[in-house]
């Protein structure tokens, strides 16, 4: 039985972050006009793992403890 990938989602007001965001993993998937004439970006990553998780927020917890220092 294969695994079910899970996604997460993210919302954009400009184009400006594109770049960024696919070095972070985002993928562009559409992008809708609004109404007040800006466009909305819509992405999409694989979300992470449970033990990929715990992993990142081990990271983010040393990076945050190296900047007090």
């Amino acid at each position: 039985m294969m695994k079910r990938l899970k996604w997460e989602y993210l919302v954009s007001h400009t184009e400006e972050e594109l770049a960024q965001l696919g070095q972070e993993g985002w993928e562009l998937v559409s992008v809708v006009p609004a109404a007040n004439g800006t466009d909305r970006f819509y992405y999409k990553r694989p979300a992470p793992t449970v033990s990929e998780s715990i992993t990142l927020e081990q990271r983010s917890r040393v990076m945050q403890e190296g900047r007090k220092a």
